[in-house]
């Protein structure tokens, strides 16, 4: 911290810095300016603080915008991941769900063992679509929430 005080100091304004280093600030600095200065250099001190203050203020939410736009990059992310898996499910579960409607299927003494397959196959993969699904919603719901922020 600085502090300011008249030049030509006397015994008690050179006590007060000496107290001050040694039991309130060891790293104080003091600035002895012409009594008829002591307000605008004051003022310019407290002016550069305040500057100081402000660019520190500034790159904290340049900091916090960045971090947003790096979690919402990553959240588009999650949900693109998550719709191509719905839509390679969507596919597989048409698929499987083709193969069980063949009546063709039924005929044959291997049938019943691929459509017990294919059931299982289906019940997996709804499974699957399922909890895509979720994390498709719950990242949309949190890149909602960065955007509105």
């Amino acid at each position: 911290m600085k502090w300011i005080t008249r030049e030509n100091a006397k015994v008690d304004r050179i006590a007060c810095p000496w107290l001050i280093r040694r039991f309130v600030d060891p790293d104080a600095v003091f600035l002895f300016v012409p009594a008829d200065q002591v307000a605008a250099v004051a003022a310019a001190e407290r002016e550069s603080l305040r500057r100081v203050k402000e660019k520190k203020a500034t790159r904290r939410r340049e900091g916090q915008v960045d971090e947003n736009r790096t979690a919402l990059r990553d959240l588009r992310r999650r949900v693109e991941t998550a719709e191509k898996e719905i839509e390679t499910l969507e596919a597989k579960i048409a698929q499987l769900t083709a193969v069980l409607e063949d009546p063709e299927l039924y005929t044959t003494r291997e049938g019943a063992t691929k459509s017990s397959l294919a059931g299982k196959q289906l019940e997996d993969a709804k499974r699957k679509l399922d909890i895509a699904f979720a994390a498709w919603t719950e990242a949309n719901e949190q890149v909602e929430q960065l955007t509105a922020t």
